[in-house]
């Protein structure tokens, strides 16, 4: 009997323990449950808050640090920079300062900031509400803090904090006066002068001068026109950087020589002007619906980069229309053949073989049919792009 009770006790205190286990399980699960959907909705919350603050606009202010434009014709323009940021979406400027780089009431926040370029834009207030401020803004500007950045120039012409222009470049223009089929020099000055870097001074020295001789042997020089740039021109890196890679050479002491030069130039070494191009067209007078060649043929040479050549016009009735015809069995008319310093140009072999053939070093253009336009085949007559 006593045997009998005791199994009976154990059983219901078992069965008293599974239940009380399986009630502690349901709790603890009802409890994650409650956890879990208080957790599910403040991320929700957190979620919707995060929307709704990106959808706000950045509320930003801007401080404009500028220079004298006199003091820096070809410095960067920090209005435009200024004008991207207003423009940009999701952005509204809630200050505007407008400040000279000399201003007394400026001076703390420059040395607070270590600003030490001018002209510059410092950018305050909540940027990173703005995906384009924050996608573009940390490429060209310095970080301060989470809501401070400022933007001074990348590369020269710039001022520096005591006011000094950075990037004041003196270039020298060496030519042969005597070279009469010469580039114009005016033209590469000209080009000069549109690059966004500040000359001091462009000083013109011939070869043939005392001056222009220690130069050409200081530098070895053996092409002229070129230009000699001065050693500030390091701090425009964006041309700096490249010049090695096909503008020229660096010197030990700075300078900077351009030794790429397009024809025509004078070559010291081989004492004579190279590049120089005669074009003949020939064209048949009786065709009086071809066209021009006079003026299709100068756009073509220009294409390939043969800007500088003498022109020769012949009819296929003279005698020396009559002669290249024979000679060279032409058929199509108006037509182009170039001769001269040929190899000086090399985009002009790369693509004659599509267009004609090179015999005894002229460039005959036969695939007349090509420019599209109307020609005579002595072969056919007068042809039109529509026939052909």
């Amino acid at each position: 009997m006593t045997k009998s009770k005791r199994k009976t006790k154990e059983t219901k205190e078992t069965k008293f323990n599974y239940n009380l286990i399986f009630l502690v399980i349901l709790l603890l699960f009802g409890l994650f449950n409650v956890a879990q959907l208080y957790s599910t909705k403040n991320t929700v919350d957190n979620q919707l808050n995060l929307a709704t603050q990106k959808a706000k606009p950045a509320q930003i202010s801007l401080t404009i640090i500028d220079i004298n434009k006199e003091e820096c014709s070809k410095c960067i323009d920090i209005n435009k920079v200024t004008k991207l940021i207003t423009d940009s979406q999701k952005t509204n400027v809630t200050k505007f300062v407008n400040k000279n780089y000399k201003d007394k009431d400026i001076q703390t926040k420059i040395k607070e900031l270590s600003i030490t370029k001018f002209p510059a834009l410092i950018i305050e207030g909540n940027v990173n509400q703005s995906e384009f401020l924050m996608r573009n803004i940390e490429k060209i500007t310095k970080k301060i803090n989470d809501e401070t950045y400022v933007f001074t120039p990348i590369e020269a012409p710039y001022l520096d904090g005591t006011g000094n222009l950075i990037g004041k470049i003196d270039i020298i223009t060496l030519y042969n006066k005597d070279c009469i089929d010469c580039s114009d020099i005016s033209l590469l000055e000209d080009e000069v002068n549109n690059l966004p870097i500040e000359v001091n001074e462009i000083k013109r020295i011939d070869i043939n001068s005392l001056e222009g001789k220690s130069i050409v042997s200081k530098y070895n020089v053996e092409k002229v026109p070129t230009l000699l740039f001065s050693k500030e021109l390091k701090d425009y890196t964006s041309i700096s950087s490249n010049w090695e890679k096909g503008a020229g050479s660096i010197e030990t002491d700075g300078t900077y020589v351009l030794r790429s030069i397009s024809p025509i130039y004078y070559s010291i070494l081989e004492n004579r002007a190279v590049g120089k191009i005669t074009m003949t067209i020939l064209s048949d007078s009786n065709c009086n619906n071809c066209f021009n060649g006079s003026e299709i043929y100068p756009a073509i040479m220009s294409k390939l980069e043969i800007r500088s050549f003498k022109t020769i016009s012949l009819d296929t009735t003279s005698k020396e229309g009559i002669d290249l015809i024979n000679k060279y069995k032409l058929e199509k008319f108006p037509m182009m053949i170039i001769e001269g310093d040929t190899n000086t140009y090399p985009n002009l072999k790369q693509v004659w073989g599509q267009v004609g053939t090179i015999e005894d070093n002229k460039f005959l253009l036969r695939n007349v049919e090509l420019l599209g336009l109307p020609y005579f085949d002595t072969n056919h007559g007068e042809v039109t792009p529509t026939e052909n």
